[in-house]
């Protein structure tokens, strides 16, 4: 059954506004302190250089959070992870234990890359852009 607002879309078929913001902010958790910690520990830092990675991090995780361009930040974002699923967890060349751990966090960032497409799909017209979508 369609509604005024949205004749094509049934009312049943809507994502609510808050379910919307409250996976921007857990993914943005994914991004924001990792970016932090690469600017206070940059020789700990794998694949490429600590500020670009931080960079991207911190400020399209910004900008995820408080719902600014969502689909080009989720698009951009869905990128570097599944760029760096393959640049720092190339599990493929490790021993057992160790391979494990990197193929979980491989398939993490793959994931991630996932629901970050699926958020970049999402119209922010009709699901809040902002952080302030939630009443």
């Amino acid at each position: 059954m369609a509604t005024e607002r949205d004749p094509i879309i049934p009312r049943y078929a809507r994502i609510p506004a808050w379910n919307v913001l409250v996976g921007r902010i857990l993914l943005a958790y994914l991004f924001v302190p990792e970016g932090l910690g690469k600017l206070m520990n940059p020789g700990q830092t794998l694949g490429t250089s600590p500020l670009v990675g931080a960079a991207i991090e911190i400020g399209f995780g910004l900008a995820l959070l408080f719902g600014t361009w969502p689909r080009g930040t989720g698009i951009v974002l869905a990128l570097f992870s599944v760029a760096s699923a393959f640049q720092i967890h190339s599990f493929w060349d490790l021993a057992d234990a160790q391979r494990l751990v990197q193929k979980a966090l491989f398939d993490r960032d793959l994931a991630t890359a996932g629901g970050l497409l699926v958020l970049a799909s999402i119209d922010p017209k009709a699901h809040g852009r902002s952080i302030a979508a939630l009443h």
